[in-house]
């Protein structure tokens, strides 16, 4: 933690313990002459009002939707898989597809006419894009339950595997099986991108390493209920998994998909380090560090890390969204480029790798350096 971090945070609990008429003053004499300290901490302030609901827990699961239940006289509940801010999930028997996955969207949500406006036209965009990196969004529908009343929810392929936060959960990923998992991450966001979707949460939970019918495992990018089209004039809100949420998102600014290759630069960092570069902690210190401080240097961390994805991984995670490459494809190239350029200048000794230095011939009187 650095001394700045530890000065901004300082000032802005002090704040917090006062009514909300006399931050401002007490900010401005806190701060004195340090206009830079005085700006951080009106902002993260008013970052601090618009959270106001934003840790809250996720909404109930709809309980009342129980295995066995068929809704549409369609879609036979199977089991649930999980609940969260948009609703709950679902694994179900559809009549003509066979397994899918059945989400509802939770009934504040449903009864917001614009969010259900804006949910539905990314819900229509989600649905065309067809890549095998990405999962299928099949159709959306609104049911009677008996018991919960109007439904509107939709489906999706139903996956086998586990996502790649249980895979992190046992360590680091071996940086092979890294770039290939990687790389399929990257094909699916960049696919995204192309029909102008902003994911906005993208993290290891929402990526699920699918395992195919002649046991391969491809990583497939799952859950749109946070996605988004950039640039559109929806009121400004803060949204996402704090843990892997870029700083403009913290400040409720507009998101575009550089939100998106910040988020893939953590998950890069987490798959390659085996732990993430920000410390776990309360949402207002996040704000402050990831606001504030730059990412810790994937080397500094894990020592052990291939070089090449060092310099990739610090510049999709530059707090400036104008400093980040341009597409996951741009990092992923710039790994393997950087990969395949220092294996040329390795040799195989005694099984081991090391640098062979430039080899150095003498004739007539004159050295001169060929390459190896």
């Amino acid at each position: 933690m650095n001394n700045r971090f530890e000065r901004v945070n300082e000032v802005v609990e002090e704040a917090l313990d006062l009514p909300s008429a006399e931050r401002e003053t007490f900010v401005s004499a806190r701060c004195g002459s340090d206009e830079d300290l005085l700006a951080n901490v009106l902002r993260l302030l008013a970052v601090s009002n618009s959270m106001d609901g934003f840790l809250d827990s996720p909404p109930a699961s709809l309980s009342e939707i129980r295995p066995g239940d068929v809704l549409g006289g369609r879609f036979r509940i199977v089991e649930e898989l999980g609940a969260g801010g948009m609703g709950s999930i679902f694994l179900a028997e559809d009549r003509q597809l066979g397994e899918v996955a059945l989400k509802t969207i939770h009934p504040e949500i449903r009864d917001d006419t614009c969010a259900m406006d804006r949910f539905l036209a990314e819900i229509r965009t989600a649905r065309a894009i067809r890549h095998p990196n990405v999962c299928p969004v099949f159709d959306l529908f609104t049911f009677e339950h008996a018991r919960t009343g109007p439904l509107v929810a939709f489906t999706m392929q139903y996956l086998r595997g586990e996502t790649l936060a249980c895979r992190l959960s046992r360590g680091a990923i071996p940086a092979g099986e890294a770039i290939r998992i990687a790389s399929g991450i990257g094909a699916g966001l960049d696919a995204l991108h192309a029909e102008g979707i902003v994911h906005r949460d993208l993290k290891p939970g929402n990526i699920m390493l699918a395992t195919g019918r002649d046991g391969t495992v491809a990583p497939v990018i799952m859950d749109f209920g946070l996605a988004g089209q950039p640039g559109s004039d929806a009121p400004a809100v803060i949204s996402g998994s704090p843990d892997y949420m870029a700083p403009e998102q913290f400040r409720a600014a507009s998101v575009a998909k550089t939100a998106d290759i910040y988020a893939f630069g953590l998950i890069l960092f987490e798959m390659i380090a085996g732990s993430r570069p920000f410390p776990p902690e309360e949402l207002l210190p996040a704000v402050i560090r990831r606001t504030t401080e730059d990412a810790p240097r994937v080397c500094t961390v894990a020592p052990w890390a291939p070089r090449a994805w060092d310099g990739a991984i610090a510049r999709a995670l530059s707090r400036a969204a104008s400093k980040r490459p341009g597409s996951a494809r741009e990092i992923l190239d710039e790994i393997e480029c950087e990969s395949a350029r220092r294996e040329t200048q390795t040799i195989r000794i005694d099984g081991r790798c090391r640098h062979q230095p430039p080899r150095v011939s003498i004739r007539r009187g004159r050295s001169s350096r060929r390459p190896f």
